[in-house]
């Protein structure tokens, strides 16, 4: 018999039961159900790392339904008022806290949803930037690298456990072209102005078991893309360098045109004339959505609905 303010088993209870001496991991219990959802679909999105930092997951805007968001989050994008993002800062000013932080998150959502040896591609990536010796000293440069890696990995296949040295090499070149910049190190063998993970033969200490290690270059296969694919252009600026639109730091476009496209709001959509561009439309795969919310599809380059920015000659 059931009575008053006794449980009743058929009811559902609100909190969970309490176990005794059981420990908690404090930090998967606060990854944002918004940003859980992305990688449950494919991480096919780029999620920003101040989105998986303590103050972010903390707030209120982390714990926001995803179910009540806007049309954004039906393709897995983050993308709520401007009003209640303005304060989340870019992961390109992120410190070096904050950045542990949101990778130790990263990992378990990769773990979550991923194999393991895609897993472990990324545990490596994570540890050629953690574990370098000059990472204070040009910690903007790693994060560049860092944001560049994550943001290309969701539209091409890569190889994250393989130190990019072309794509660092491009962040040291614009870094040295920079009038208050400080002056690089000695330059190693190779001629690399900054010694890199590449440079150096012993491997990274962190997060590894010896049996979980990558497999050759030649041997990696994304599991969320088939095939190999060519080199992509930064539909920001429509230049082929080795940066995404999220890193790139042109203030025009490669034909000298002015840059038509922007991005108002930390994780939210770019925007072009006002209104939600569909980025996929301008990678190099394409949207693969016949009803897609952002259409009509128009070039981020010359807003021609004729072509996106891969094929455009303007």
């Amino acid at each position: 018999m059931t009575g008053k303010g006794r449980s009743d088993p058929s009811r559902r209870r609100h909190n969970p039961e309490k176990a005794e001496g059981v420990l908690v991991s404090a930090v998967g219990s606060r990854i944002p159900r918004k940003i859980d959802k992305i990688f449950e679909d494919g991480w096919k999105e780029h999620v920003p790392l101040s989105m998986l930092t303590d103050s972010y997951c903390e707030s209120r805007e982390a714990a926001a339904d995803p179910d009540k968001m806007s049309w954004t989050m039906k393709h897995g994008r983050v993308a709520l008022a401007s009003s209640s993002l303005s304060t989340v800062k870019s992961e390109l000013d992120l410190n070096f806290a904050e950045w542990t932080q949101a990778w130790r998150r990263l990992l378990i959502l990769i773990k979550r949803y991923f194999r393991k040896s895609y897993l472990n591609r990324w545990r490596a990536h994570f540890n050629h930037i953690f574990s370098n010796p000059n990472r204070d000293r040009y910690w903007h440069l790693f994060l560049q690298y860092d944001s560049s890696m994550r943001e290309r990995s969701t539209q091409e296949s890569i190889d994250a456990s393989v130190f990019q040295q072309h794509i660092f090499d491009h962040f040291v070149l614009e870094h040295q072209l920079q009038p208050s910049a400080p002056q690089p190190l000695s330059m190693p063998q190779g001629g690399h102005p900054l010694p890199t993970p590449s440079t150096r033969r012993a491997e990274p200490p962190l997060l590894y078991n010896s049996t979980d290690r990558p497999g050759p270059r030649n041997s990696y296969t994304n599991p969320r893309h088939k095939g190999d694919k060519k080199f992509f252009r930064c539909f920001r600026c429509g230049r082929a360098e080795p940066h995404g639109p999220s890193t790139c730091r042109h203030t025009s476009q490669s034909n000298g045109r002015e840059i038509i496209i922007t991005k108002p709001v930390a994780g939210g959509p770019w925007m072009l004339d006002g209104g939600p561009l569909c980025y996929k439309f301008n990678t190099a795969s394409g949207c693969p959505k016949p009803d897609c919310d952002f259409k009509p599809h128009r070039c981020s380059l010359c807003k021609s609905s004729a072509h996106g920015a891969q094929q455009c000659t303007a």
